[in-house]
């Protein structure tokens, strides 16, 4: 699977241990495999005992989530997800600038199940990295960034 990370495409070398649909794909426990390219779900993630949340490297985040990490915590993560259920879901945009903004993560900040149309507002918000919702193609998705710049470059 592709996805476009820094305004390019990319191959995706993350597993997400939950569907796309916000739904745990299985329930995560000790004997649940996680390695250091598994992204969990912020809920499950929180269950986990303290050497599996040691093993998990990204998490997501669904938009009832509530981010409370401080700077420091939030560092020990390579990815955070933040998962888009619909098209007209926003709070994923308010998450992301805490993450980026209050939090200052450096890593990863990947919109789970983004639409085409939103990259720019996406990008503006801090996010670096897009999986795009099925159906959308990535190459055509990626150049959704220059053809909405050079609209409001004409203002």
């Amino acid at each position: 699977m592709q996805i476009i990370k820094n305004q390019k495409i990319s191959d995706n070398h993350w597993q997400y241990v939950f569907e796309l649909k916000g739904q745990p794909a299985e329930i995560i426990s000790e004997q649940t495999k996680l390695d250091a390219q598994s992204v969990v779900l912020f809920n499950d993630w929180q269950a986990l005992s303290a050497a599996q949340k040691n093993k998990v490297k990204a998490i997501a985040f669904t938009p009832e989530d509530e981010i409370k990490f401080t700077p420091q915590e939030i560092e020990k993560f390579a990815l955070i997800g933040i998962i888009f259920p619909s098209f007209n879901e926003g709070r994923g945009y308010t998450q992301a600038n805490i993450v980026r903004q209050q939090l200052e993560f450096k890593g990863e900040l990947r919109a789970i199940n983004a639409y085409r149309d939103n990259l720019l507002l996406l990008d503006a918000c801090g996010f670096d990295a897009f999986d795009l919702v099925a159906g959308e193609n990535v190459e055509t998705a990626l150049t959704a960034f220059d053809e909405i710049r050079l609209h409001t470059e004409h203002r």
